[in-house]
Parts: C-alpha cells; structure tokens; sequence
C-alpha cells in the first residue's frame, strides 16, 4: 500500500500520481488472484456484481457443518478412513484466552474440546463423542491398529 503522508492530502502532482500508480498496482494484484477476486469485501467495494451479465461464483469453500460454540477454534485434526472416523481437537481462541492466568480465573473450567464424528452406512457424518476440558487440546495422533 502507499505511504500515508502526516501532513493530509499530499498536494505535489508528482506525489499524487506516484499513489495513484502504487493504488492502481495493488487493486490489479488482488484482481489477479482467483481468491481475493471473488472474494465478497472486494465485489462490494468496486461493486462487481453489478457490473457483470451472469454471478461471480466466489472460490472460497462453503462450510458444511458449523460448531455451535464460536469460541473454540480447531487446534488440530486427525482422520482415520480405516474406521470412519474424524478427530477434531478445539481450543478456546477468543481475545480473552490470550490473556494466560487473567482468564483462567474468569472461566477455568472449558478451555478445549475433543470431538470424534463418524461415518454412517448412509454417508453422514455424525458427532459420536465431544467432550469438554480445563486445559488446552494442541495435539492428537491416531494408530491404526494391526
């Protein structure tokens, strides 16, 4: 991005089409990108959409199944397709959680998750376990057994 200047607008012509040039570059680099073009923010900003006969399609993945408590974040993932099984571990990632000892005074006791979704006969992922623990889950493996 070009420099903010501290003294307002710039008003040198040459310093003005030096921003223009530098403004003009960056929007044509996230225009280049597949993500970033078709990323909602910039089709609302330049108004895309209504510039254009058919929907821009946005590259960015739908989510097919949502956590209920937006407070965790995953912190890691482990799939075992021997046993249809998906292992999730979440961690609380809210701004308070970075707070270290401050917050666990607040709320100690749901600081991770471990959740294990399995596969149906039909397809379907189903959770079939969570549970909830005072500490942080960072890390899980699986061992397919022999």
């Amino acid at each position: 991005m070009p420099a903010k200047t501290l003294m307002g607008a710039p008003g040198d012509l040459a310093a003005i089409d030096a921003r223009k040039t530098q403004l003009r570059i960056v929007l044509q680099d996230l225009l280049l990108r597949p993500d970033t073009r078709t990323s909602q923010q910039l089709r609302q900003f330049l108004a895309l959409d209504s510039h254009v006969e058919t929907a821009i399609r946005s590259m960015q993945p739908d989510a097919l199944r949502t956590f209920e408590d937006p407070r965790f974040g995953v912190s890691g993932l482990c799939a075992a397709p021997s046993a249809s099984l998906l292992i999730v571990t979440h961690e609380d990632s809210t701004h308070l959680s970075r707070l270290g000892r401050v917050w666990s005074v607040v709320e100690p006791d749901e600081l991770g998750a471990l959740h294990l979704w399995g596969q149906g006969i039909d397809g379907a992922w189903m959770r079939a376990h969570s549970h909830t623990y005072g500490i942080k889950a960072r890390s899980l493996a699986w061992e397919d057994p022999k």
